[in-house]
């Protein structure tokens, strides 16, 4: 689809076809983001979760004709939730339901209304995390939405100011490995700002009139001599499992629910509201958060259990 080189207003069938080239190339390049997976835990599936996460929340639109341009983003924002996957996919679903937040009330949105959509995304990202660490995705989504909120003071274009976004965000990505030692250790950029990086490249793409069916450059990929060892599992018992579920309810506590859950484990990521909650932790015993949801009165489901240290022994043999 052609664009011209000036756009100055988004509504709901341009941010559709967006969405769907981000998602086009980042599944274009799933593997690449898997293989640079060793952080939080390297099980090599950050590719996986961003693409599942994205995927879901394509489908909440795919079958959609709508202008309005909020509307669109709110499904996109609800279908994420449904469909996070991992640490990166809940992050992921957080900054789409910070952006969409911030626009639910508009039929259009111009390159103010964007800036502003970026900084509430990188808000509620941040917030979604009880500890953030720097040198992960949300350093690439804050850094580059930072980068475009004094220029859209002075361009009304879009494409301009998407385009500025995905440079900064590249320039971010590159200086992961100096922020987060267990980055340059293993010769990588975080995977999860790779993949924020490539879901930014599909729509600049598609705004360039590029097709999204073809193999991109990328981030070259460094590995260290030593990755094997930097990537061992600091705690005896292992990486432990990763644990995931929909609790449903009508008066749910999120507050509470994070600090009881974040009680259990670690790589806390309980978000939502008082009738669904998204829950992401990792724990060695995984039957403890599971048997609390449903002590709390909720129903669970969209349960997923894996096992993160054979996933990661798989990981290093490979």
């Amino acid at each position: 689809m052609d664009f011209e080189n000036e756009r100055k207003t988004c509504d709901g069938h341009l941010l559709k076809w967006l969405f769907a080239a981000g998602l086009a190339w980042l599944e274009r390049h799933e593997e690449q983001v898997n293989r640079m997976n060793v952080f939080p835990v390297p099980d090599g599936d950050t590719g996986i979760n961003m693409r599942l996460t994205m995927n879901r929340a394509y489908q909440a639109i795919a079958q959609m004709d709508e202008d309005h341009v909020g509307v669109v983003a709110s499904h996109i924002a609800k279908g994420a939730l449904f469909g996070a996957r991992g640490n990166s996919g809940v992050i992921l679903s957080q900054l789409l339901k910070g952006f969409a937040d911030s626009i639910e009330d508009k039929a259009t949105f111009n390159t103010r209304d964007f800036a502003r959509a970026c900084q509430n995304a990188v808000e509620l990202g941040y917030q979604s995390v009880g500890e953030p660490i720097e040198g992960t995705m949300l350093t690439v989504a804050r850094e580059s939405s930072e980068a475009i909120q004094q220029l859209v003071t002075e361009t009304d274009n879009l494409i301009v100011t998407l385009d500025t976004l995905l440079d900064a965000a590249r320039e971010s990505l590159k200086q992961t490995p100096d922020i987060l030692p267990v980055l340059k250790n293993a010769g990588v950029v975080d995977s999860g700002g790779q993949g924020l990086v490539f879901i930014l490249e599909g729509m600049s793409r598609l705004l360039h009139g590029e097709s999204v069916d073809t193999d991109g450059v990328g981030v070259a990929e460094a590995v260290a001599e030593d990755w094997q060892s930097a990537l061992m599992p600091e705690d005896e018992e292992g990486y432990g499992y990763d644990v995931q579920f929909l609790m449903h309810g009508d008066a749910l506590d999120v507050v509470k629910v994070r600090g009881d859950i974040d009680a259990m484990g670690w790589s806390t990521l309980v978000v939502g509201d008082s009738t669904l909650i998204k829950v992401h932790v990792h724990v060695h015993d995984p039957g403890q958060p599971l048997s609390y949801a449903v002590g709390t009165g909720a129903i669970i489901d969209d349960i997923v259990v894996e096992n993160m240290q054979a996933q990661y022994e798989h990981y290093v043999q490979d």
